[in-house]
């Protein structure tokens, strides 16, 4: 990740004040009740699998290096389990090796049957590398990738609707055309544009007629701007069109490549996607390179940790499937000849419970996929069913991955789902957007589109009067690992960092006036031994200087005691671990009566986590978090540059946001949430 002057000029104080040379990182203190054991009692397996390269991923799972963490429970209590088959055997030559350790197979993508792709449990998972770079963004614990064992349970998030929804609705002449009324993100994109402060979303206006644009200063009030002078419209692609993706690519050097466009439309009686370009996502270029042949549900996205392009391909056969294709150079690189030459990658399968309505085999509908933080977030439309005459019922469910095409969906219930009642604006065919979802703030909005099928005659299957609406979960709310008592803790596998600092942050929530997280820094040979005895190695580092030693234990570290996205941990006064660079070691969180989000270590002294931020979020200026707590500013800053003159030298009066519901409006600070030491004397922090 790139370094800006603000993460790497800061002075430190306490122990981070000396270079990593001056200090010699130990495991020398290994605790089993009240004995004291030396590195050197380590176990020899463990020690040997320290030094061992990463192990490759893929064919059929080995035996887990360590029993992972149970999922435990879940709510709902009765998600579905994680695999119900085994990976179909596959000759493994190790390929490229991804950031965080997972070792590809050089024969990639990986060739499997359906629907055992989709229902396995990815390789990665029952085969972890010895040691996890945490490097790339917050660390999620939608799977057990990290944990190496705990007592706590998981709690899934359910979407929080906003109370203004639908928040976008076919109201123009323009969007009255075609089949039937239609204002949607048919996948299409909602994205925040950085040079502009502005969100951005393109959708379908008029069923399958053409490409329309939208604007917002806050991502809940949108506006329809008129293009073509005082009588024009909002339309930017006049063409035809059934799906769409359009995904802001803020790395590309050509400037006039910027947005990239994929609308899929018949041709010559196939279909297909054409690929636009355009600079501000307003002015589109003709097409530059025709893909096909594909299904009309087409749609593509971006992975950031293997920097390629994926084409999610609905099959030309039903059932409804998906069919994986990957390019890094869209211009140049090869493509599929017949929709075979794709290989099978995702479907439905038995663990999709069918709709008692319908009782009908369940299909996957649409496939969109973006990056956040430390991995890929898929949101799969399923449907379940259809009578000719309400709208499809299509419901949207998460899944994750680690690798772009492994997905792991734990849950198997609707993350947003139709209301089913005719008249209601949701009443079916829900679908996913174009780069899934945005940060603001404490929040990760969510925007979907649903129609209504009621007001015109001339539709099939209720396609008609298509709407736009949005919800909004907890940054990096996805799931989070909840101690209902006193003596929770979660234990991560061994991680390593090789930035040049090391701050330490949680996403967190204390759940009673008591509760709190600390955090432990320990041996990477840890192990647990029952149920009751835990034997793992405090870190401890020696001055070379004066013999002066110092523990990140449990005792050192500083409470953390609040409900908030973004807090720095502390042990003593030390926030910076970057003495540890390039070691293996643990992390072992006491949780009692609060909730774990997420971690993550970083360069950036105010929490930018150098993740990924999905479609962007509001005053990010990257795809990826370099700001920190400076993402919490209310929705009307602007920077100076884009600011009216008449205020560049004045203050900045900042004025309430319109943000969706449970949105706590943060203060307008740069400085980041501490837990400061006692001796300080320091106000609580605030909260955020």
């Amino acid at each position: 990740m790139k370094e800006d002057p603000e993460s790497t000029s800061q002075s430190r104080g306490g122990l981070a004040d000396v270079h990593p040379g001056v200090w010699l990182t130990i495991a020398a203190v290994v605790v089993a009740g009240a004995a004291l054991i030396g590195r050197k009692d380590r176990p020899a397996e463990v020690s040997k699998a320290e030094s061992a390269p990463p192990r490759p991923v893929g064919g059929t799972p080995q035996a887990p290096a360590a029993k992972p963490a149970p999922l435990l429970t879940t709510t709902p209590s009765n998600p579905a389990p994680q695999s119900v088959q085994s990976p179909v055997a596959v000759p493994f030559q190790a390929g490229v090796t991804t950031y965080n350790g997972i070792v590809l197979p050089a024969n990639w993508p990986p060739k499997y049957s359906l629907p055992v792709a989709s229902s396995m449990l990815p390789p990665y998972l029952t085969n972890p590398p010895p040691v996890i770079n945490v490097d790339n963004g917050r660390q999620l614990f939608v799977d057990n990738f990290l944990i190496e064992d705990t007592n706590l349970r998981r709690e899934w998030a359910r979407l929080e609707l906003h109370t203004n929804n639908p928040i976008l609705k076919p109201d123009q002449t323009w969007e009255q055309e075609g089949k039937g009324p239609m204002a949607i993100p048919y996948s299409d994109g909602v994205w925040w544009d950085p040079t502009n402060y502005h969100f951005k979303m393109w959708y379908m206006a008029g069923y399958n007629k053409a490409t329309a644009l939208a604007i917002s200063s806050n991502g809940i009030d949108w506006v329809k701007p008129h293009l073509h002078g005082k009588s024009g419209s909002n339309v930017v692609q006049p063409d035809v069109r059934d799906s769409s993706s359009v995904w802001l690519d803020l790395e590309d050097q050509n400037r006039d490549h910027r947005y990239k466009m994929f609308r899929s439309h018949p041709t010559n009686g196939s279909w297909g996607l054409t690929l636009h370009a355009s600079a501000d996502g307003t002015n589109w270029g003709p097409g530059l390179r025709h893909y096909g042949p594909a299904g009309d549900r087409s749609t593509v996205f971006f992975n950031p940790f293997r920097k390629v392009w994926v084409f999610s391909l609905r099959d030309t056969q039903l059932p409804r499937t998906r069919r994986y294709w990957e390019m890094r150079d869209l211009l140049n690189d090869p493509q599929w000849k017949t929709i075979n030459d794709a290989p099978p990658w995702l479907a439905a399968d038995a663990l999709d419970k069918q709709d008692p309505k319908y009782q009908m085999p369940v299909q996957l509908y649409n496939f969109d996929a973006t990056p956040y933080e430390s991995l890929m977030v898929g949101l799969f439309t399923l449907w379940k069913g259809d009578d000719k005459i309400a709208p499809k019922h299509n419901e949207i469910q998460l899944g994750f991955s680690r690798d772009g095409y492994h997905w792991l969906r734990p849950l198997r219930s609707a993350f947003v789902a139709p209301s089913g009642a005719p008249g209601t604006w949701n009443y079916g065919n829900l679908q996913s957007v174009g780069g899934g979802f945005l940060v603001h703030g404490r929040r990760l909005n969510f925007y979907f589109s649903a129609r209504s099928g009621s007001g015109e005659s001339n539709a099939v299957n209720g396609a008609i009067n298509g709407a736009v609406g949005v919800g909004s979960i907890r940054r990096d709310g996805f799931v989070g690992m909840v101690g209902d008592k006193d003596d929770g803790y979660l234990m991560t596998r061994p991680i390593k960092f090789d930035k040049r600092y090391g701050y330490v942050f949680i996403n967190m929530k204390t759940n009673a006036p008591d509760g709190e997280i600390r955090v432990e820094i320990v041996s990477s040979a840890s192990v647990k031994l029952s149920a009751t005895n835990m034997q793992y190695g405090l870190v401890q580092l020696t001055k070379n200087e004066t013999g002066e030693t110092f523990v990140f234990n449990k005792s050192t570290c500083m409470p953390l005691a609040h409900d908030q996205t973004l807090m720095t941990v502390n042990w003593q006064g030390v926030p910076d671990i970057s003495p540890l660079m390039h070691r293996p070691f643990r992390l072992m969180f006491h949780v009692k009566k609060a909730t774990l989000y997420s971690f993550w270590i970083t360069n950036r002294r105010l929490g930018g986590s150098e993740g990924y931020n999905a479609a962007g979020g509001l005053h990010m200026n990257a795809h990826y978090d370099r700001i920190g707590n400076a993402s919490y500013r209310p929705a009307s800053y602007r920077p100076a540059h884009l600011r009216p003159k008449s205020e560049t030298n004045a203050p900045l009066v900042l004025a309430p946001t319109n943000a969706p519901p449970a949105t706590n409006t943060p203060p307008a600070t740069n400085a980041p949430v501490t837990n400061s030491p006692p001796a300080t004397n320091s106000p609580p922090a605030k909260k955020q």
